[in-house]
This record gives structure tokens, C-alpha cells and sequence, in this order.
């Protein structure tokens, strides 16, 4: 990766970074990162974040934040969305139908997702947690089908976004999700196999914990 890197503020955790982390990877644009680390419990401040969220000329204050030369932004699909626009298009679907199904399976991930992360913070209950996924995963599974990805034989930005969401599940479930959903583990394989995804897991810019922020009841 050479030239001016942009950057990417986040805390120190995988959570909605990771997949923009992906796609920089996938796209091969240089980065670095703006680490923020909650302190510890039981008060688990914010501090480190709020001392510097107004000083950093965002019109939303917020992370994850993106810095592209003079171009400062938040919110995460946000973030993917102008990745893929500048550096590879074609991850925001090739065909005018590709990129309505892709809106469309963002958003339906999207509303899978949260009850999931509501239930790492608030209660700590894993049951409840894969529970309510497994309701709307099946829809999830029978779109997919025998496509190698989400949209079709190509990866897309939604795929990097679904592949994290199932890490989390699979750590979750402790392996469950797969094993009731073999199609989901042939998918995984899938988005791995990727060339910039082999290169990027095998490398010290590779988050493998942790998933959600200190005082979250569900972690690795």
C-alpha cells in the first residue's frame, strides 16, 4: 500500500469498523487508524473519545470517522458507500437490479443485527441473542441460496458487512450458527477465501478482539 493514507477513528474494537477495515483492505488503500480505548469498569469512561469529538471538525461528531484529505465525515455506510465510490465501484453492485438488492439486503442486516448487539450490551444473554437472529436468518439463507455471495458470484460491500455479523454470531453461538446453517459456513469460506482477505487476516492490521467495547456483557 503506497501513497497518503486516509484515516479511520474508531475505538479499539472490531464492532462497526471492521468491515470498512475490509473493504479498505479489499480496495487496497492505504490507512491508519485513530484508536480510542474505553477505560476500564465499572465507571468505563469514554473520556479518551470525548475530549477529542468536537476538536476534529466533524459536522456530526461520532464513530467511526473518516478522513480523506480535506474530507471529513461519520456514520458507517456512509463511510463504505464513499470507499466503494471512489476506489471500486462495481462493490456497490454492477447492474442497476444489483444495487436495489443490495440496498435492500443492507437493510434487512442491518435490522438482524441490532437486536443482537442490544442483547451483548444490555443483558448479556447469548440465548436471546442467537435466538432472534436464527428468527430472520432464514430469510438471509434462502435469498443466498447457491450464489458464492449475497448479490452473486461477485463480493460486494453487503458482504463484508454480513461477514462480520456472523463472526460475532459464531463466537455467540460458540459454532451453532454454522452447524444449523451449512450454507452460511460455505459462505464464510467464501468471503475468506478472497485474496485481500487471506493477506489481511495473516497480517498485524487484523482485529481479532474485541467484538463489542469494555462494558458490553457479551465479549471475547
Amino acid at each position: 500500500m503506497e501513497g497518503q493514507k486516509v484515516t479511520l477513528g474508531y475505538w479499539k474494537i472490531r464492532g462497526l469498523a471492521s468491515p470498512i477495515r475490509y473493504l479498505l483492505e479489499y480496495c487496497n488503500v492505504p490507512y491508519q487508524e485513530d484508536f480510542y480505548v474505553q477505560g476500564d469498569g465499572p465507571e468505563f469512561s469514554r473520556d479518551d473519545w470525548f475530549s477529542k469529538k468536537f476538536n476534529l471538525n466533524l459536522d456530526f461528531p461520532n464513530l467511526p470517522y473518516f478522513i480523506d484529505g480535506n474530507l471529513r465525515f461519520t456514520e458507517s455506510q456512509a463511510i463504505m458507500r464513499y470507499i466503494c465510490n471512489k476506489w471500486n465501484p462495481d462493490l456497490l453492485g454492477k447492474t442497476l437490479e444489483d444495487k436495489a438488492h443490495l440496498d435492500m439486503v443492507t437493510g434487512v442486516l442491518k435490522d438482524l443485527h441490532l437486536p443482537v448487539i442490544i442483547h451483548c450490551y444490555r443483558d448479556g444473554d447469548k440465548k436471546k441473542a442467537v435466538e432472534e437472529f436464527s428468527e430472520g436468518v432464514a430469510r438471509v439463507v434462502t435469498y443466498l441460496g447457491n450464489k458464492k455471495f449475497l448479490i452473486g458470484d461477485y463480493v460486494t460491500c453487503v458482504d463484508f458487512m454480513f461477514y462480520e455479523i456472523l463472526e460475532l454470531l459464531d463466537y455467540i453461538s460458540e459454532g451453532s450458527i454454522y452447524t444449523q446453517n451449512p450454507t452460511l459456513k460455505l459462505y464464510k469460506e467464501n468471503v475468506e477465501n478472497l485474496e485481500k482477505m487471506q493477506e489481511h487476516m495473516k497480517s498485524d492490521r487484523f482485529m481479532k478482539k474485541t467484538f463489542n467495547n469494555k462494558c458490553a456483557l457479551i465479549n471475547n
